[in-house]
């Protein structure tokens, strides 16, 4: 007999997965599943409502946040070092946005969360700025910003059924008429 509930969080492409348990002490635990569909999650301007929140009361309790289109979800995630959890929660909302948006999840900046002294990378930006433009004015070089990679969503048709399929290219998909796997 178990003594303890369990939690098991899953991702899939599809769905995330939580499965979990209530403790009996003289009968057998009570199983739960809940699933919920990714495409029931909110995405507003090309992001994932998805939230990483640090507790108050406890600083070994984070939660993962996500903001569906009928409910909030949370899930909290327990260490013994905060960092580990806090690190897996955003491993949970890189992987989630990445499925649903091709892109990975904005980390906040919040002071929970930084690791700077806040003001300063205000500061180092500002410097950064005045640096380049005095370079660029002096050398006639401009300073190249890097262009962030984003990969648009495509439609096609499934190989097997004709059925539309959506999703982002390179992204291995599953027809839900006729379960053919297949890469957009």
């Amino acid at each position: 007999m178990e003594s303890g509930s369990t939690d098991e969080l899953i991702l899939t492409n599809r769905r995330i997965i939580h499965r979990w348990s209530i403790p009996k002490l003289f009968s057998k635990n009570i199983e739960h599943v809940d699933e919920y569909p990714l495409d029931r999650i909110k995405i507003v301007d090309g992001k994932v409502q998805a939230q990483y929140w640090r507790n108050a009361a406890s600083e070994n309790d984070q939660e993962l946040r996500l903001f569906l289109r009928d409910q909030e979800l949370f899930f909290i995630f327990w260490s013994d070092k905060p960092r580990d959890a806090r690190n897996e929660i955003f491993q949970w909302m890189d992987a989630i946005s990445m499925q649903l948006t091709g892109v990975p999840a904005d980390k906040p900046a919040d002071s929970s969360t930084a690791k700077a002294i806040p003001g300063v990378a205000w500061l180092t930006d500002t410097i950064k700025g005045t640096v380049d433009t005095v370079r660029e004015t002096w050398t006639g070089q401009s300073v190249k910003q890097p262009v962030p990679v984003v990969r648009k969503p495509i439609n096609k048709q499934c190989k097997g059924c004709h059925a539309p399929l959506s999703g982002i290219p390179g992204q291995l998909v599953v027809c839900k008429y006729c379960d053919t796997k297949q890469t957009l």
